[in-house]
C-alpha cells in the first residue's frame, strides 16, 4: 500500500538528480575511432561497443555492465605491462666503486623492473584517465553516479578505469589475445613510456 504523498521532498529537476548518458551510437563510434585509431569504431561488435561502456550502476544492471570484461581485460592488460617492464632497459644503479658497468646478456635481468608498485601504478595511471578524456569517454559513459556534481568524489575515475580494462577484454575476447597485445602496447603503454 502506498502513502498517499511522499515522505521525503525531493526536487527531481535539481542539477544533483539528473545525469544524461549517451545513447547515439555515431558518438559512441567517434569515441572508439579517436582511442583505437583507424578501424576501431569497426574492431568490436554493437552489442560489446555498448558493454564495455555501460557500468552497473546504469539501469540497474538490467541491460548488462562492463564488470566481468573489466576482470579479463585487466589481466590481459596486467600481462602485457609486465612484458613491458620485462623488456624495458634496467634501472642504472652505478656506485662510485664501479667504474666499468658489466655488460650482462641475461635475457631475466629485466625482470628486476617488475614490482607490484610499478605494475599498479600502469594499470591505475593517471596517464591512462588523460588518454580516455582526451578520447571523449565523458561523453559515451552510461552510469549512475550518486552525485552529479561531484563526479571525482562519485568515483569517476574507477569506474573510466574499468571501462578501459574492459575494452581490453572485449577485444581479447573477440578478436584474440595478440590484437588486444598489440592494442595495449599501442594506445597504452607507448604512450604511458613503457615501451
Amino acid at each position: 500500500m502506498a502513502a498517499p504523498f511522499k515522505h521525503r521532498l525531493v526536487n527531481n529537476t535539481s542539477p544533483n538528480r539528473t545525469f544524461t548518458v549517451n545513447s547515439d551510437p555515431a558518438l559512441l563510434d567517434r569515441f572508439y575511432f579517436k582511442l583505437l585509431g583507424s578501424g576501431g569504431d569497426k574492431l568490436l561488435s554493437e552489442h560489446s561497443k555498448w558493454l564495455v561502456v555501460t557500468h552497473k550502476s546504469f539501469d540497474h544492471g538490467r541491460r548488462g555492465y562492463n564488470e566481468r570484461l573489466a576482470f579479463y581485460g585487466r589481466r590481459v592488460f596486467a600481462l602485457h605491462a609486465t612484458f613491458g617492464l620485462v623488456t624495458s632497459p634496467l634501472p642504472l644503479n652505478i656506485s662510485s666503486s664501479d667504474l666499468v658497468a658489466p655488460v650482462s646478456q641475461d635475457p631475466l635481468a629485466g625482470l628486476v623492473n617488475v614490482t607490484q608498485n610499478k605494475l599498479n601504478h600502469i594499470l591505475y595511471s593517471k596517464k591512462l584517465i588523460e588518454i580516455a578524456k582526451d578520447a571523449g569517454i565523458m561523453e559515451v559513459l552510461r552510469w549512475k553516479p550518486n552525485r552529479v556534481t561531484a563526479l571525482e568524489q562519485a568515483g569517476i575515475i574507477l569506474i573510466i578505469q574499468q571501462t578501459l580494462h574492459a575494452l581490453v577484454g572485449a577485444i581479447a575476447l573477440e578478436k584474440g589475445g595478440d590484437i588486444a597485445g598489440k592494442t595495449v602496447r599501442r594506445v597504452f603503454l607507448s604512450p604511458m613510456g613503457i615501451l
